[in-house]
């Protein structure tokens, strides 16, 4: 069963990006050191965008809560924040890991239009490079629906 367990905050500068922790850590009352950092870069598609984008990533995940938290900065290349102005960047939900998540999908792209998706081609967080983990992620416009995008993520192991 698919749920939703991320909450994604975006942010435009690497400065609002600390910022933005302080703040979550206050609302949410996360602990200082519950962050894990990812620098990753990534390639896929991107509405309005012709071919195949890539685009550099600086991530903050806490996990002290009962909902992931993300905090996420695009450093390079086009993303899906290009395509509208929110301090609220997605709700994220993981399907099990090397899960094809094609049903899912389905009942996504129903929902409203493909922003972005893309597969991870690397990662500077010392877990994910141990366990040779990378993403893949679609990420669909449901403003209308629920006020943001959702991103349905797929944890790829062994690549």
């Amino acid at each position: 069963m698919n749920k939703l367990d991320q909450i994604a905050y975006r942010c435009d500068t690497v400065a609002e990006h600390e910022i933005k922790k302080k703040e979550l850590q206050l609302i949410y009352d996360l602990p200082p050191d519950g962050w894990s950092e990812d620098e990753v870069w990534a390639a896929g598609t991107v509405a309005g965008k012709s071919g195949v984008c890539k685009n550099k990533a600086m991530l903050s995940f806490n996990y002290s809560g009962n909902t992931e938290i993300e905090v996420i900065t695009y450093l390079e290349g086009p993303s899906f924040h290009d395509l509208y102005i929110s301090k609220l960047s997605h709700y994220g939900i993981h399907c099990e890991t090397n899960h094809d998540f094609s049903d899912l999908f389905q009942q996504l792209s129903e929902c409203g239009r493909l922003a972005q998706q893309v597969h991870t081609l690397s990662h500077t967080n010392p877990y994910l490079l141990e366990r040779g983990r990378k993403y893949e992620y679609a990420i669909f416009d449901t403003t209308e629906i629920n006020g943001s995008f959702t991103k349905i993520i797929r944890r790829i192991e062994g690549s």
